[in-house]
């Protein structure tokens, strides 16, 4: 059986979340409304990969430290790709 990986994106822009629904049309495309939901999604699912964009971050309340920490925890196996602009990559 192939294991249908699933994401979960963190984006201001629908952009990135719809372009990646083009690219993965069976549902496995999460879109995570804000960086302070994002515990909440782990907590009824788990993610294989989670997007994180530097806008979604800089928007959000919780420490991204706290967060890599939590989900790291609840679900070791996810891949957490942090994507920033230039003048963000200080964030990163």
């Amino acid at each position: 059986m192939v294991h249908k990986f699933k994401i979960a994106v963190v984006e201001k822009n629908p952009g990135l979340v719809g372009r990646l629904r083009n690219m993965f049309a069976d549902g496995r495309v999460a879109n995570v409304p804000s960086i302070d939901h994002v515990l909440e999604s782990f907590e009824s699912e788990i993610y294989d990969i989670l997007i994180i964009t530097s806008a979604a971050f800089k928007a959000g309340e919780v420490s991204g430290i706290e967060l890599l920490e939590v989900i790291h925890a609840k679900s070791p196996q996810t891949q957490i790709l942090f994507m920033v602009e230039t003048k963000d990559i200080k964030i990163a």
